[in-house]
């Protein structure tokens, strides 16, 4: 199993010194989002992990929207039942996706 390395030293930099500006703020999306697909792809190249999380049979998830792979990998392992939960406590995008109103 090949798998990708990146420092992650590298990669965080950014958000440590950036003078973050309406002209380069896309930069701190595009390193969490290669954090993201990295994480991905390294998790789905280890079978031996695959197969660990399969044998456990679980009924249900958890998912955080940020990092999409836990959704596509509880679909690999045929995990229906998915709960979404957020560690932005100011999301408030994403309450209609994980199925409650302003309200609740």
């Amino acid at each position: 199993m090949k798998q990708k390395k990146v420092s992650i030293d590298n990669m965080m930099s950014i958000f440590w010194t950036m003078d973050v500006t309406s002209k380069n703020g896309h930069r701190i999306l595009e390193t969490m989002h290669e954090q993201a697909v990295l994480t991905c792809e390294n998790l789905f190249k280890n079978p031996e992990i695959i197969e660990e999380l399969r044998s456990r049979e679980y009924d249900v998830a958890l998912a955080e929207p940020l990092m999409t792979c836990g959704l596509a990998l509880f679909r690999h392992l045929n995990i229906h039942k998915v709960i979404m939960t957020s560690s932005c406590v100011n999301y408030d995008i994403l309450i209609p996706a994980i199925g409650r109103t302003r309200g609740d």
